[in-house]
């Protein structure tokens, strides 16, 4: 097994007299997810780890089976999701060159990695919801601007300006292994935790 592999995970899951199943509706985290988790096919972040503690009653630690060992391997293997989600994280503001592209990039990186790790659909819906959201704004700026200019100008720049700012503040929190943050989304894609 890898370094940083969790395989303590099942013997945890049984002790409770879970299945995968179970401990997939308990968790919010898909049962295939889990199940990749326990063959050693995927190292998870942090985050998935800490959920799956909680529902286990345990540490994160306990899961992976050493105290102190890191929760995610330091292989290429495992830090190659970072880079792609730095990317996913990024795309959006192509949208400020090609109209709806901001939404289209995500959905499309979303719906091909979603199955893949929870990161990426958790992530990906987080972005998804930002997008939206700011494309709702943006879009009744753009009216605004034409009803009355002082307004929707001032707003529609603000939206550009804040899309940037957090795309770039997220790719950053990526790289450091440190938790996504976007303010004031519309929650239109559910979140699972």
């Amino acid at each position: 097994m890898k370094p940083g592999t969790v395989h303590n995970l099942a013997d945890y899951r049984k002790q409770k007299g879970l299945t995968q199943e179970e401990l997939a509706e308990q968790s919010g985290i898909t049962s295939r997810t889990i199940q990749r988790i326990e063959s050693g096919q995927v190292v998870p972040q942090m985050h998935t780890l800490k959920v799956l503690a909680n529902c286990l009653d345990t540490q994160p630690e306990n899961l992976v089976g050493m105290p102190g060992s890191p929760f995610v391997s330091n292989d290429k293997e495992a830090k190659q999701p970072t880079g792609f989600l730095a990317v996913m994280h990024i795309s959006p503001l192509v949208g400020i060159y090609l109209p709806f592209t901001n939404i289209l990039i995500p959905v499309v990186f979303w719906l091909l990695k979603k199955d893949e790790q929870d990161i990426f659909d958790q992530q990906g819906r987080k972005i998804i919801n930002f997008q939206l959201t700011i494309t709702i704004i943006g879009s009744l700026s753009m009216i605004f601007m034409v009803l009355f200019f002082p307004v929707g100008y001032p707003l529609l720049m603000g939206c550009y300006i804040f899309a940037v700012v957090m795309a770039v503040y997220n790719v950053v929190s990526i790289l450091k292994q440190r938790s996504v943050y976007y303010p004031l989304s519309i929650r239109l894609l559910k979140i699972k935790h």
